[in-house]
């Protein structure tokens, strides 16, 4: 019976452990700050438009983008740590308003790609500065 308990909660300690142990789990908190540059947009290999782009990481891992230029692809958005998925150490993506977004962090920079709803890919790498 005493070999049975042992088993029992080596088995429920490993299961709790692996609760707390989830990769997957979006914590962008490292990568907090301002990024700023431009967007391109492309359609074909054809580039279209160039936009400015602000993006803020928050400290609850939320982010901001800001994308101007006084086109159809000027956006102001709010993307939830909920919304993220974690596909490796650095890159995060996610889908919104029909779009797909992919967040890839580097030491200085970010890059960010838009795959948008009309076909065209929008993407830009933006200096972090702050």
């Amino acid at each position: 019976m005493k070999k049975k308990i042992i088993i029992l909660s080596s088995f429920i300690a490993i299961f709790i452990l692996s609760c707390f142990n989830n990769d997957s789990i979006v914590k962008l908190n490292k990568y907090a700050g301002r990024y700023e540059g431009t967007m391109n947009t492309e359609a074909n290999v054809r580039q279209l438009t160039t936009n400015k782009c602000t993006l803020i990481v928050n400290e609850d891992s939320s982010i901001e983008i800001t994308i101007e230029g006084g086109n159809i692809y000027d956006k102001r958005l709010t993307i939830s740590k909920e919304e993220l998925t974690k596909t490796d150490d650095t890159s995060y993506n996610t889908s919104k308003d029909g779009n797909n977004y992919t967040f890839i962090f580097n030491n200085t920079y970010m890059t960010l790609k838009i795959e948008n709803t009309d076909n065209t890919v929008s993407e830009g790498k933006l200096s972090k500065i702050g």
